[in-house]
């Protein structure tokens, strides 16, 4: 099981999602990053315990770290 931080979370504000993710699924990694499939349309990409951003799907996910790593 995998537990990490939701940045976005805020005490009160449950669209905001929970203080933490919880999943079971395998994570994939890619160039020093976590992609959990965490729901059916929902890819969370994470560094260090904590999400950095959320895409629907894993190609997605992938791009998303390539711009990470190129800033």
């Amino acid at each position: 099981m995998a537990t990490y931080k939701n940045p976005w979370h805020k005490d009160g504000r449950p669209e905001y999602g929970p203080l933490d993710y919880v999943t079971d699924v395998e994570p994939k990694e890619y160039r020093g990053y976590l992609i959990y499939n965490r729901n059916p349309v929902v890819w969370d990409v994470v560094k260090d315990g904590v999400c950095v951003t959320q895409l629907a799907g894993s190609r997605g996910a992938r791009d998303a770290i390539d711009r990470i790593l190129r800033k």
